[in-house]
């Protein structure tokens, strides 16, 4: 189960619905048996070529610590493993996951360390290794490329990582702050910094020490200020065009909405679904700001309405107008939103369009 570094999990069965790794059912001589039920996960892709590939992956629950992966034809799940596209096996995906706070004081650590601490949450825990790597590449222009970048957007000077395995424990990791007139700036400790330079570091330390052509970011803007965010992910866009790598960002940052094209947005209400216009970016963002996870989560599994004082709701001859979360309307002049539990118009999930 260590090698499951992005998946924090105590038993593998954890990663089974309900923990139900097996259906159990009768045989025709009426003895009871069980069927394994398996997780299939199937990637899809485009080579450069424009041909397209599917990767499937099986995962068979063996034991608590155990579950066996192979890869399986979708559309023969109980035949023989397919061979990995070529396409596939170029591909890097490097996980980023949510910003954990900073040790005082961190040692050097192994790969192997490193990816476990990643699949415990805890990434903050590796950043000054990230830039200890990162300083001693033969190539050091990834190494400016991130000095420079901390130089812009903070107006801090990021110093080289000082580590010695025989003469101190941690690596130590400064900075220089902007400072008035031409006194000397102190040499601080990152860890002094704010939560969202820590962010920032870490994001970049990973885009530039391991190069990817697919960077997954989990909740990359929780600790950034609003002008920040469109700041840093134009910087990653910009990076990420430059290498050919591909970014998935899972937020609900409305400056990302703002300024990603509606066919590069995935919403996740009911099915996942592409947006294709801008006016359904624009309702996507009116929802994200107008209602909460709570309400949402009513909608979908109870089946209910959201009233708001002056909300107006248009009837027709089958009822009042309906639609989906990415793609209803809020009026203006909606001061406030309550549950008003679950009504029988339209489908469990639908919520008024004013």
């Amino acid at each position: 189960m260590d090698e499951f570094t992005a998946v924090p999990v105590r038993e593998m069965n954890l990663l089974w619905r309900n923990r139900r790794t097996a259906d159990a059912h009768r045989t025709g001589e009426g003895k009871q048996t069980s069927k394994a039920r398996p997780i299939v996960i199937a990637v899809k892709g485009r080579g450069v070529s424009g041909e397209d590939w599917v990767l499937a992956i099986e995962f068979l629950y063996a034991n608590r610590k155990l579950a066996y992966a192979r890869p399986v034809d979708p559309s023969n799940p109980d035949g023989p493993s397919p061979l990995i596209p070529a396409e596939a096996r170029q591909i890097r995906v490097v996980h980023i996951p949510p910003f954990s706070g900073l040790e005082t004081e961190e040692p050097f650590r192994d790969p192997g360390m490193r990816d476990r601490l990643i699949g415990q949450g805890r990434p903050g825990e590796i950043v000054r290794n990230l830039l200890w790597d990162l300083w001693r590449q033969a190539d050091e222009k990834p190494w400016m490329a991130l000095v420079k970048d901390i130089e812009d957007l903070f107006g801090y000077t990021l110093l080289p990582p000082i580590y010695s395995a025989t003469r101190q424990a941690y690596i130590v990791c400064e900075y220089r702050p902007r400072t008035k007139g031409d006194a000397p700036a102190p040499k601080l400790d990152i860890a002094s910094a704010g939560s969202g330079f820590h962010q920032v570091l870490l994001l970049l330390a990973f885009f530039y020490v391991q190069p990817a052509t697919i960077l997954l970011l989990d909740e990359p803007d929780a600790h950034l200020h609003f002008i920040l965010q469109r700041e840093v992910f134009g910087r990653l866009r910009a990076v990420a065009s430059q290498r050919r790598c591909q970014l998935i960002v899972a937020t609900h940052a409305e400056a990302l909405l703002d300024d990603t094209e509606p066919t590069g947005i995935l919403s996740f209400f009911k099915k996942p679904h592409r947006l294709q216009t801008r006016r359904q970016v624009q309702d996507l963002r009116s929802a994200l700001h107008r209602l909460s996870s709570t309400d949402l989560l009513r909608a979908d599994h109870v089946g209910g309405a959201l009233s708001g004082r002056r909300f107006r709701r248009p009837t027709t001859a089958r009822g009042p107008v309906c639609s989906d979360i990415p793609q209803c309307a809020f009026s203006s002049s909606l001061t406030s939103l309550r549950w008003v539990g679950p009504v029988n118009w339209g489908k469990p999930s639908d919520i008024f369009r004013r």
